[in-house]
């Protein structure tokens, strides 16, 4: 039915726009890419984001990663406190509880998929960046 159609559309639109990436590959070079593939993957493994961070301060390709790396990480630690916080607060609370308790492992799944989407863009040798999460980076 047309109804169908039109909320599909608008589904698949709003989902196109929470994915979309902006792809900078073209602007490392390939060099740069090959050689530092495999310690860009750190960058998306917490604390050890510092070796390529500190480590390959010469390649642009890990730094880039490890930059957003590091930002999955911030975000890790800040919505991990606040579900904490927010569990503590309304947890003895029945329905409300349980409700703030499945919203919090919800949106804790995010820095866990973006660094996901992280390692295989760097395991694929590509610099790409989700645009909506672009906004919220610490350290650009």
């Amino acid at each position: 039915s047309k109804q169908t159609g039109f909320a599909q559309s608008i589904f698949e639109e709003k989902l196109s726009t929470l994915l979309a990436y902006e792809d900078t590959t073209a602007s490392f070079k390939p060099q740069d890419i090959e050689m530092n593939k495999t310690v860009s993957i750190l960058s998306y493994l917490y604390i050890l984001v510092l070796v390529p961070l500190l480590g390959m301060r010469e390649s642009p390709f890990a730094q880039y990663h490890a930059k957003r790396g590091l930002n999955y990480f911030v975000w890790h630690l800040i919505i991990g406190a606040a579900s904490g916080i927010l569990n503590g607060i309304f947890g003895g609370l029945l329905i409300i509880g349980w409700v703030v308790s499945l919203l919090c492992t919800l949106i804790s799944l995010i820095p866990w998929a973006l660094a996901i989407y992280g390692i295989v863009s760097a395991v694929q040798g590509r610099a790409r960046a989700l645009v909506l999460f672009e906004r919220f980076m610490f350290i650009k």
